[in-house]
């Protein structure tokens, strides 16, 4: 199950709650704060991701990152891996 409380005006899910099981909650994302991208769309500039466990991951945005640009062989090696365990 997901909950989530979403700015609708700005298009974004502000905070996500993720359930398993039981209703065992087993990860929330909180947006802090956001910003406005150059087409003017809201996005998430500070987020919080926080494990079933206590992990706490902290994840921020610096104006500009929207535009670089990451070409699909920056993956490729990903790709040619050998799955573990597949024969």
């Amino acid at each position: 199950e997901v909950v989530s409380c979403v700015d609708q005006g700005g298009r974004l899910s502000l905070k996500t709650q993720l359930f398993g099981s039981r209703h065992v909650l087993l990860r929330t994302i909180f947006v802090g704060k956001t910003m406005r991208k150059d087409s003017g769309a809201k996005a998430a500039k500070r987020l919080t991701i926080t494990g079933q466990g206590g992990s706490v991951s902290e994840i921020e945005v610096y104006s500009g990152d929207e535009h670089y640009a990451i070409p699909p062989e920056t993956f490729a090696p990903l790709d040619a891996a050998p799955l573990i365990g597949k024969q």
